[in-house]
């Protein structure tokens, strides 16, 4: 099996700068274009 793309993060860690982010417009954990 083969996927193309990225994923976005599922999960932060500690003193993330971009905890609060959104990941807009996958959403955590999807596959981006």
């Amino acid at each position: 099996m083969m996927r193309h793309g990225e994923r976005a993060p599922v999960d932060t860690y500690p003193n993330d700068p971009y905890i609060n982010d959104s990941m807009a417009p996958y959403g955590w954990g999807q596959l981006t274009n």
